[in-house]
């Protein structure tokens, strides 16, 4: 029977919840906050129609033009405070500027004029660790304002051009470029996304005397063409750079979010394109589009940083001058939005590809402030890393903060289901024993559960092994396969898709990605193979950053461990140590 006394403070904390939800639910207004901004060096060169890039660790601008609009043959990279200016083949005002898997820069494109005029051939790589160009042939289609995809063997896909005939053509990675099919619908800027390991979709809006009109049609690698309607209504805003996918994983791959406006009325929404798929993003607030200084306008790329998980877009206020930054945490659904915003700056400039340190920080490198004649050289860092919360644990609770409607459910879940769950407990497990104030199960050899990685320990699930998991049944009912050949299965698909190199990677979802028992996977792992999840996670993932250690000597350690699944420079280390006896540092010394 239930003692409804004992009760009576979880129903008046649910009350209390539900009081504060529904004063939430009444505002529904995105939260706004203060950062700081920092003022970088200037670039030697004030830039427009360029593009800014991290490669080789350095923050590098690359082309575009200077004042007057006229092209110039040059880049710069930032290095001991001060910025370095080199010399290009060609110009590449508006090119197609893509950084490779191998370390290498390929450049192609670009207008042909000042003033924005025409198209080019012209294609050059940048070696980072040379600090030099180098230029080796031609596109078959004359380009400006183009996009860029590396696909899985190495190979780039081309598309789109501004104001003249489109085609898809690929670059074999060396030297020579072969077109494959002429585009459907003439665009005016094209996005271009991977949608399978072998696969890609082009689309965009069209041009009319100047302005973006639907176009409803997308172009395919390997496939025909079909229709999005959600393109009649609205136009998908990005500026010629390879979108970010979110994470990963196998589902994050091929997964992107855009900024759109509406054709009709102007206003903004966020979309996810997952594969072939266009869906909007659910957020838990609208898009703010003012604050109490004045009216906001967004544009530009998405920039997104998959350790915190955040999809950023850069706005600024033309009354307030101010720079508004709007932050979409996707590891929540509805993603979590909050707008953060500077004090009042002189001049608002900006390029139109954001960049993100490594303190999860915007870098905003030269851009204009409305006028292609007047581009500016200076450089700022918006400080958003710090309110980032870069960890699982820390946006998890951002979001309980947030959205207190879900604390009221909770509650009331709890309030009503906890005295009932605990009852059945005690009736189903006589078994087990107390020893001072932990409970450990009778039979020994039942594991306590997976754990992954020591960084993300704390916001691993902490699972009840004798319960069933999304419905699966008894291990009795289960067991279709030996744990010798699971193992196998295990490693060879953990191998296969990659899945060590995703740092969210928990082990609930890799047990949901095998089909397979809890209880049987951590057999598997810890009796077949000898070793614990995180150790056979991590594992992999040293073996990894030890390849790309020999594949790529010139690469930092940083950008090693990122692109090896690691979520922290720290863990990277200590496991490299842990599994090569020694640190990454000297194997990099012996590689070079």
């Amino acid at each position: 029977m239930l003692n409804f006394a004992a009760m009576k403070p979880i129903y008046t904390l649910f009350l209390l919840a539900l009081s504060l939800s529904a004063a939430h639910a009444q505002t529904g207004r995105c939260p706004m906050v203060g950062i700081g901004m920092e003022r970088l060096p200037d670039m030697n060169i004030a830039r427009e129609g360029h593009t800014p890039v991290f490669v080789g660790g350095e923050l590098t601008a690359i082309g575009g033009h200077t004042a007057g609009f006229i092209p110039t043959s040059t880049a710069e990279y930032l290095k001991d405070g001060e910025w370095h200016l080199m010399e290009m083949v060609y110009t590449h005002d508006n090119g197609t500027v893509l950084h490779m898997n191998d370390g290498r820069v390929l450049i192609a494109g670009g207008h042909a004029e000042p003033l924005g005029i025409g198209q080019t051939f012209t294609a050059e790589y940048y070696m980072p660790c040379e600090h030099r160009f180098e230029g080796f042939g031609c596109m078959e289609v004359k380009r400006a304002l183009a996009s860029a995809v590396e696909m899985e063997e190495g190979e780039v896909l081309i598309g789109g051009n501004w104001y003249a005939a489109d085609a898809m053509e690929m670059f074999d990675g060396k030297h020579t470029f072969r077109k494959l099919k002429d585009a459907t619908a003439h665009r005016g800027r094209t996005h271009l996304l991977r949608c399978a390991a072998d696969d890609a979709i082009a689309f965009g809006e069209a041009l009319k005397d100047g302005r973006p009109v639907p176009c409803d049609t997308i172009d395919r690698l390997r496939g025909e063409p079909f229709t999005e309607p959600l393109l009649q209504e609205w136009c998908f805003i990005n500026h010629n750079a390879a979108p970010t996918p979110l994470g990963s994983s196998t589902h994050e791959r091929y997964t992107y979010i855009y900024l759109a406006k509406r054709f009709d009325n102007g206003r903004y929404g966020l979309f996810r394109v997952c594969g072939t798929r266009f869906e909007p993003l659910p957020t838990d607030t609208p898009i703010p589009t003012a604050s109490r200084w004045g009216q906001i306008e967004y544009g530009g790329s998405v920039a997104v940083d998959t350790i915190a998980r955040r999809a950023y877009v850069l706005g600024g206020g033309k009354s307030d001058r101010r720079y508004y930054v709007l932050a979409a945490d996707y590891s929540h659904d509805p993603a979590l939005l909050t707008l953060y915003y500077t004090e009042p700056v002189d001049t608002l400039f900006g390029s139109t590809i954001p960049l993100i340190d490594d303190g999860g920080n915007i870098i905003i490198v030269g851009g204009m402030d409305h006028n292609n004649f007047r581009p500016t050289n200076r450089v700022v860092r918006l400080m958003v890393g710090q309110h980032a919360g870069r960890s699982a644990h820390s946006s998890a609770a951002k979001g309980a903060g947030l959205r207190l409607w879900q604390v009221a459910i909770g509650l009331a879940v709890l309030a009503i289901v906890l005295p009932i769950v605990l009852s059945s407990r005690c009736k189903r497990r006589p078994a087990t024993v107390m020893e001072g104030n932990v409970q450990k199960a009778a039979d020994a050899n039942v594991p306590t559960g997976l754990q992954l990685d020591e960084d993300a320990e704390e916001n691993e699930e902490k699972p009840d092994i004798e319960k069933e998991e999304d419905g699966m049944p008894p291990p009795t009912e289960r067991r279709t396969e030996s744990i010798a050949e699971l193992s196998e299965r295990i490693d060879r698909t953990m191998r296969e898709q990659k899945l060590y190199l995703d740092p969210h990677l928990k082990s609930s979802t890799f047990v949901r990605i095998i089909g397979s028992n809890r209880n049987y996977v951590y057999q598997a792992i810890n009796v077949e193979m000898g070793m614990s999840f995180s150790e056979y996670v991590n594992r992999l993932r040293v073996d990894h950053a030890e390849q790309l250690i020999h594949e790529h000597p010139d690469w930092p350690i940083a950008d090693i461990a990122i692109r090896s699944g690691f979520a922290s420079n720290v863990s990277f280390y200590r496991n490299y140590k842990i599994f090569k006896g020694q640190p990454p540092s000297k194997d990099k010394k012996a590689k070079s």
